[in-house]
């Protein structure tokens, strides 16, 4: 199956917002770059995947088995909803990888 890809960006009074993701097998990534001096709310779905639902932030797990297990420097919250999840961040470049164990 190929893979499903797409990304937009959109330019604000503080500076360009960009996203791209891409979903390939059983993972989706999300590419997402926050201005500075600002904070964002994603909010990531979440997959229709088999087992436990593991979320990387540039390859370090953060999220595995329905737990926080670290939060890195920039990342305020991640609350778990029945659709998605909610995360919180500040400017910055993140890279979010969701994909099952």
């Amino acid at each position: 199956m190929p893979a499903l890809s797409h990304q937009q960006s959109i330019r604000t009074v503080y500076g360009k917002v960009s996203l791209k993701w891409k979903k390939q097998g059983s993972s989706i990534t999300f590419d997402i770059i926050i201005p500075a001096n600002t904070q964002a709310k994603l909010l990531l779905p979440k997959p229709s995947l088999e087992g436990n639902l593991i979320i990387e932030e540039s390859d370090m797990i953060i999220w595995k088995n329905g737990q926080l297990i670290s939060l890195p420097d920039g990342i305020d919250s991640i609350q778990e909803f029945s659709d998605n999840f909610e995360i919180k961040v500040l400017s910055g470049s993140y890279i979010f990888k969701l994909l099952s164990e």
